[in-house]
């Protein structure tokens, strides 16, 4: 699980996308354009073995955060609960 005390990467996210991975979940983080004037920070999760390029669209989940501290709060709290879902994804494709 990711530590949200020691998770504090948002300026790094702004400007390159951040991935990684943990006890068989992968995830990226990225900034992306909303609309015009705003951004949002977008966030996949994803059973491992594969990269993000290399897993089917099917198996990814996909959620939106506000680019802000506390949209990424919540975002390492989200991925954080997907662990229990990704981990009984990775023992059905084994």
């Amino acid at each position: 699980m990711i530590d949200p005390q020691n998770f504090n990467n948002l300026n790094y996210i702004k400007k390159e996308p951040l991935s990684g991975s943990d006890s068989g979940l992968r995830y990226l983080m990225e900034c992306i354009p909303k609309d015009e004037d705003t951004k949002v920070l977008k966030v996949t999760v994803w059973p491992e073995p594969f990269g993000y390029h290399a897993t089917p669209d099917d198996q990814k989940t996909i959620m939106e955060f506000p680019l802000n501290a506390d949209g990424l709060a919540d975002a390492v709290m989200w991925v954080n609960e997907q662990y229990p879902r990704i981990k009984a994804m990775v023992k059905d494709l084994m």
